[in-house]
């Protein structure tokens, strides 16, 4: 009984802690590129889509998107300008120059965005094939060839002392998100597993495999959802009956091999710790996946 109480408790405490802000709508298609032993001078950045552009989006007012004015004021014009004219032919400047595909917010300059070296390139305007141009004042250029990405959300590597730039691949992102989602799950269906009193070689064993089936199928489904289209409102919306439909299955598996334990202790054991790890999935889900497309 005791244990019982310390269960529900624990299970109290995480949802109280658990209050997670989602500053939109949905997600936006988003490019991070990450400068490495970057040039010790000032330098902008940018991303180049082929030609032609939509003038739509384009305000010949304003030098980049997504700025207040004050903020552009203090942009170096001159370096603007280098990026201009560093531009190929056949290609244009996204923030500059506007997009084909809509609104376009980028961080030009890597000192002054939220970690030193990063860019950060969001909004329906990001193209799906692009190159990475940056200017620095004294006017080394560094261009890219073309890239292509395969997800919602990437991270490219720019390497300035190599003149290398890479784009992370895929499959990385698909193996780190389900890492990110099912490890998370063993651990807290695990700690309930314990507290209610079921711990014992034979009940690990079911917990382990039981989980495997399902904590694993979902894990991974959401791992290819997340990739394929970002964390969204979708993205929870299906994640109740996907949930329901685990806890479903558990309570079965549970109440048939679980040993020792009355139908009323495995119904209470699938039920608490399926919610306690669903709460903490919702939780962890958007800053697990940013971290992973800042980093990986």
């Amino acid at each position: 009984m005791k244990r019982l109480r310390a269960c529900s408790l624990l299970l109290l405490a995480v949802l109280l802690l658990t209050v997670p802000v989602f500053a939109d709508s949905g997600p936006k298609p988003m490019i991070y590129v990450r400068v490495e032993n970057g040039p010790e001078e000032p330098y902008y950045m940018d991303l180049l889509e082929e030609d032609p552009y939509n003038a739509y989006f384009f305000d010949p007012d304003r030098r980049v998107w997504g700025y207040s004015e004050e903020y552009e004021a203090g942009l170096d014009q001159d370096l603007m300008d280098g990026l201009l004219a560093a531009v190929p032919e056949g290609w244009h400047s996204c923030s500059l120059q506007g997009t084909r595909g809509g609104l376009m917010y980028a961080d030009l300059d890597g000192s002054r965005s939220q970690e030193e070296g990063l860019h950060r390139f969001v909004s329906h305007g990001v193209p799906e094939t692009f190159r990475v141009l940056a200017v620095t004042k004294s006017g080394q250029i560094f261009c890219s060839e073309p890239l292509t990405r395969r997800a919602y959300q990437v991270s490219v590597t720019l390497d300035w002392s190599a003149g290398t730039v890479s784009l992370a691949p895929v499959w990385q992102r698909y193996v780190l998100q389900f890492l990110a989602t099912f490890i998370p799950t063993i651990l807290i269906e695990g700690v309930f597993l314990w507290l209610l009193g079921l711990w014992s070689r034979r009940n690990v064993l079911v917990f382990l495999l039981v989980n495997l089936l399902t904590q694993g199928g979902l894990s991974l489904w959401f791992s290819v959802e997340a990739t394929q289209r970002a964390i969204d409102y979708w993205y929870f919306w299906m994640l109740i009956p996907a949930e329901l439909a685990v806890l479903a299955a558990e309570i079965i598996l549970y109440r048939r091999f679980l040993q020792e334990p009355s139908d009323g202790r495995a119904i209470t054991y699938a039920v608490e710790a399926n919610l306690a790890s669903a709460i903490l999935g919702y939780f962890l889900a958007e800053p697990v996946w940013e971290f992973m497309v800042v980093h990986f």
